[in-house]
């Protein structure tokens, strides 16, 4: 099963709020809740190049700065995921983290070792901002956080065939280029 299916975080019913537990460290969304103003200067700590362990394999995550105009609302983050098990590309993400039909979310690719997109050309995976709180952002079933150690955690819930869903955690330490 590719790794892009898993991924996809279907949207269920929720409580009154907008948002509920998908598991133990990531949310769910009602359709329309999601976070329509933020100054993502809030998510500088997001920024910088990132690496860690996971899905079997090193993980690496580059942020770069914030840019655009907070008044206007057009301020953006992009950045990029790659996966090597056994010293090879296992694949490979390019993200823009932006508001979108008055939401933030957070917008991906994926492209496998041979650099083919999972998703249609123009079709991404999307987790809308749920909310910010200090060093922790929540989106639609992906959670990021700064822990005590100052590491950034990414935790990503995984939906299996039964329905029910896992997490994937990934805990990152920040490196220099």
């Amino acid at each position: 099963m590719r790794l892009a299916t898993i991924l996809c975080v279907a949207l269920f019913p929720l409580n009154a709020f907008g948002q509920a537990k998908l598991t133990e460290n990531t949310l769910q969304l009602n359709q329309g809740n999601a976070v329509s103003e933020v100054n993502l200067e809030k998510l500088q700590w997001l920024q910088g190049y990132w690496i860690g362990e996971g899905f079997g394999g090193v993980c690496e995550e580059v942020w770069l700065p914030v840019l655009g105009d907070a008044a206007k609302s057009e301020q953006h983050m992009t950045g990029t995921f790659r996966l090597v098990v056994n010293g090879e590309l296992e694949f490979s993400e390019f993200f823009l983290f932006a508001r979108r039909e008055n939401q933030w979310t957070l917008r991906l690719k994926h492209f496998g070792k041979d650099f083919k997109s999972w998703e249609a050309q123009d079709d991404y995976t999307e987790f809308p901002l749920i909310r910010v709180e200090g060093r922790t952002a929540w989106f639609r079933g992906l959670t990021y956080r700064i822990n005590q150690n100052d590491e950034l955690e990414a935790i990503v819930a995984l939906k299996q065939k039964d329905g029910s869903y896992t997490e994937e955690k990934i805990v990152f330490r920040r490196k220099q280029l």
